[in-house]
C-alpha cells in the first residue's frame, strides 16, 4: 500500500469517528505511531500492539488510582 493510500484510509477513519460523534485517539504517542504506519516505517499489527499496549498501561495506571483511593 503507498504513503498515500495508507493516508486516504486514516483520513476515512477520522471521518468516520468524527460523523458518529466520537473522538479518534489522541495520544501523541499513538499518533506519532500511526505516522510511521503511514509512511511505511511501520506494519499494521506493530500500530495495533502499540495501541493495545497503550490501553494496557491505562488500565494498570486506573486499578493504580483506584487501589490508592480504597
Amino acid at each position: 500500500m503507498t504513503q498515500e493510500r495508507r493516508r486516504a484510509v486514516f483520513e476515512t477513519i477520522l471521518k468516520k469517528t468524527e460523523e458518529r460523534g466520537d473522538k479518534f485517539e489522541d495520544d501523541p504517542g499513538f499518533r506519532a505511531s500511526v505516522e510511521e504506519w503511514i509512511t511505511g516505517t511501520i506494519e499494521i499489527s506493530d500500530l495495533w500492539e502499540r495501541y493495545r499496549a497503550l490501553c494496557r498501561m491505562r488500565q494498570s495506571a486506573k486499578a493504580v488510582i483506584r487501589s490508592k483511593l480504597k
